[in-house]
């Protein structure tokens, strides 16, 4: 099975991710592509799953933006059996993907977040990182998977933003060394700082014309205005014309 998931690389690398957890703080790598070659823990379908850990039970925020799929908070800290979790779900992929964020500290899923369809926004908290399930240490799994029907579902090629070895792919200084094919980078002591920190939806207005204008003219100029934490793109208007009820 390890060698049926080395070779199974359809091409595709997602994109538009950064390491979740807060912005300027730093976790250690704990293990990457070692979920198949080394410890084993699921040699199926963890080729692209990433282990993160600091030793505490730190904030996990979204790797990137979705809805939530599933969410399970019920089971206590440490519970060796079962785990808790958060997946998000992104339609903006193709195929849609699915983020799983496991392990997470009981009850530490915010309320609103507790709900199928929940917006999140990348740079959220989403939970507490804790070792519920098959686990030996409070730490976050994370990875990225296409499967619509589970929570779990074999992990694809992903890269994050903020990380600046091999091509944004973390990887363990001993498994760089062992299985350099796969990314002979590493950051020292495998220690990684995360850029994370747009936490906050973007937010515009439109302010001329004002509100109740009847516009007569075959054109109208429209002003307005677009804020958000980390910065703005682009923006659009959405705009509707003729008799209303």
């Amino acid at each position: 099975m390890p060698s049926m998931q080395k070779v199974q690389k359809s091409g595709a690398v997602y994109s538009g991710y950064l390491l979740p957890w807060r912005e300027g703080e730093t976790m250690r790598l704990t293990g990457s592509i070692g979920h198949v070659y080394t410890y084993k823990s699921c040699p199926s379908s963890c080729l692209y799953a990433f282990d993160f850990a600091n030793g505490t039970m730190f904030d996990v925020v979204a790797a990137k933006a979705g809805t939530v799929k599933y969410a399970v908070w019920k089971y206590e800290n440490g519970d060796p059996s079962n785990a808790n979790y958060i997946v998000l779900e992104d339609t903006t992929t193709t195929p849609t993907t699915y983020q799983i964020y496991l392990h997470l500290a009981h009850d530490s899923i915010p309320t609103e977040l507790r709900r199928e369809g929940a917006k999140v926004v990348q740079g959220q908290f989403i939970g507490k990182a804790d070792d519920t399930g098959y686990s030996t240490g409070h730490h976050l799994h994370f990875h990225v998977h296409t499967n619509p029907d589970s929570y779990w579902g074999k992990s694809v090629d992903i890269v994050f933003d903020d990380v600046t070895v091999n091509g944004g792919r973390p990887r363990l200084c001993s498994e760089a060394k062992a299985y350099p094919e796969l990314g002979d980078e590493c950051m020292p002591e495998d220690k990684y700082v995360s850029k994370n920190g747009d936490s906050e939806l973007p937010t515009g207005g439109i302010s001329s014309p004002v509100a109740g204008t009847i516009i007569k003219a075959p054109t109208v100029n429209v002003t307005g205005w677009m804020k958000d934490d980390v910065a703005v793109a682009s923006g659009q208007l959405y705009f509707k014309y003729g008799a209303q009820k």
